[in-house]
């Protein structure tokens, strides 16, 4: 394990395990309690790791594991009968899924990995909040439920109101592929739940984008998508400049730009300063921490996740690879696997 501290009160812990898996797990300290996010594979003692480097023995902990992958959930059997473990929770919206861990956990599908007995004690329901401190039940000192389904049916988020860190699970993480390809996995929900996100986290924090600004932030995104410019060309020229003569229309941009790419900047001259529109984005104040590679991703990503997701539906981009009924569709910060048929390609 390698640990890091990354707040005052939250830390981080990659798991070095066999199967290449490498998940991000995280603990909380309350006032009376610690919060365990994600046990991982369970390849070493996480237990013990944690009693040794972080765990104080006058404080109980709680347990609560963001989905049924064995990555997040393989410790568990380290904790559940340990005096000072206050209960293993994981998400109630699809106990059925849940509970069927053999097949969905995805051991099966990984040579060596197995997911050992645990006893679920809490079924955590979408708003709930997990106090700090018992003795004082305020929201803002709580860590709130979400549920994100998508990945998984069970998947969740859990939002750390006063550090304002959104603990994303598997939903998201950056530069290595968003798997909905899983058993249970279900695009239209995964959809649905970045767009939840982005209300949840739009409604705590300070920052809130203009829808307008939104959609001229998805135009803008797709239009370098889709002909993949390099950082060179974008200094070249305006994109905003260029959409807004094209009244944002994305497809009459790529028409007025392909027609002569060489007058371009004449027609839409570079500016020389950032635009207000990006410096509102990263105003942005939630931290995302994911499951995987990045700890402390901006929540203003959320946005380019919804733009690609947008833009595969609308079949403005097309997968770069393909693996059987699955392409993988890519930005630049992200990578999705989806089923082809949900980009409109057959």
């Amino acid at each position: 394990f390698n640990l890091e501290q990354i707040s005052q009160d939250v830390w981080k812990i990659v798991e070095c395990d066999r199967f290449g898996q490498y998940p991000y797990l995280y603990v909380v300290k309350g006032q009376d309690k610690y919060v365990i996010i994600d046990t991982g594979c369970g390849t070493a003692n996480y237990k013990d790791f944690l009693s040794s480097h972080i765990l104080t023995p006058n404080l109980p902990y709680l347990v609560i594991c963001t989905h049924t992958h064995f990555d997040h959930i393989g410790g568990n059997y380290q904790f559940h009968n340990d005096k000072n473990c206050l209960g293993i929770c994981l998400g109630g919206r699809n106990k059925v899924f849940s509970q069927n861990i053999e097949i969905n956990s995805l051991a099966l599908a990984h040579h060596g990995a197995s997911v050992k007995p645990f006893t679920v004690t809490r079924w955590l329901e979408d708003g709930d909040l997990i106090y700090l401190d018992d003795s004082n039940q305020t929201k803002e000192n709580s860590i709130e439920v979400i549920f994100t389904p998508g990945h998984t049916p069970d998947s969740i988020a859990l939002y750390h109101h006063s550090g304002k860190r959104l603990f994303v699970g598997d939903t998201i993480y950056p530069h290595t592929a968003i798997h909905c390809d899983c058993l249970g996995s279900n695009v239209t929900e995964y959809t649905r739940s970045i767009e939840h996100l982005i209300e949840f986290v739009e409604s705590v924090s300070s920052t809130k984008v203009p829808e307008e600004d939104q959609q001229k932030k998805i135009a803008k995104e797709s239009f370098i998508s889709i002909l993949s410019l390099d950082d060179f060309t974008l200094l070249t020229f305006s994109i905003d400049t260029l959409l807004e003569l094209c009244n944002w229309s994305v497809e009459d941009a790529l028409q007025l730009y392909l027609n002569d790419p060489s007058e371009i900047s004449k027609i839409a001259p570079p500016h020389l300063t950032g635009s207000s529109l990006d410096e509102l984005f990263n105003n942005n104040e939630v931290s995302l921490s994911c499951g995987h590679v990045e700890s402390n991703l901006p929540s203003n990503k959320l946005y380019d996740l919804r733009q690609l997701l947008l833009s595969v539906s609308s079949g403005l981009i097309h997968p770069k690879h393909i693996d059987g009924d699955y392409g993988e569709y890519s930005s630049d910060s992200f990578n999705l696997l989806l089923p082809i048929s949900k980009g409109g390609h057959h």
